[in-house]
Formats: structure tokens, sequence, C-alpha cells
């Protein structure tokens, strides 16, 4: 009984963790993609691809240091790497 209550905690545990980073990923795209629009329309190159690269880059370590593959996975299909990642570049290059 002792050990099913500790697995539940820690699902518990990951999902909240999970919640918090993804606000931080989503918020932190966003301030990027703020900051780089406030630059002005007389650029013609843009640091958010480097800022969301990075901002991957951290939340992915934070996922991996925590030891749960499920954790690290969930963070994975968050991100969405695949789409999430060229979403904000469409944005930008618009």
């Amino acid at each position: 009984a002792a050990a099913a209550s500790a697995a539940s905690s820690s699902w518990i545990l990951t999902g909240k963790y999970i919640t918090l980073e993804e606000y931080f990923l989503l918020a932190s795209v966003d301030k990027a993609i703020s900051i780089d629009t406030q630059a002005g329309e007389a650029d013609k190159t843009t640091t958010v691809v480097d800022d969301v690269f990075f901002i991957l880059a951290k939340t992915g370590r934070r996922a991996l240091s925590s030891a749960s593959t499920d954790c690290f996975c969930a963070m994975l299909n968050h991100a969405g790497l695949g789409g999430f990642f060229w979403a904000c570049v469409c944005v930008c290059v618009r």
C-alpha cells in the first residue's frame, strides 16, 4: 500500500511539474516573439529561432534532470518539437 501511495504521489508531482514547465515554455516563447516584434519592421533578421532553441534546450535539460523518462517524454510531446518550433518560425517570418 505504501509503494502504491508513493507511485501515485510521484505521478501527481510529475503532472504538476509538466504543467509548470509547459507554462514556462509557452510564456518564454511568447516573450521572445514580442521582444522580436518590438525591435521593428526595419530589421531583416530575427533572433527568435535562437531564443526558441535556447528555451527548448533549457526545458529539455530540466525535464531530463528529473530522472523520469515519463516526464522527459511528456515535455517533448508538449514542446511538439516539430510543430511548435516551426509555428514560432512561421509567426516571425510573416
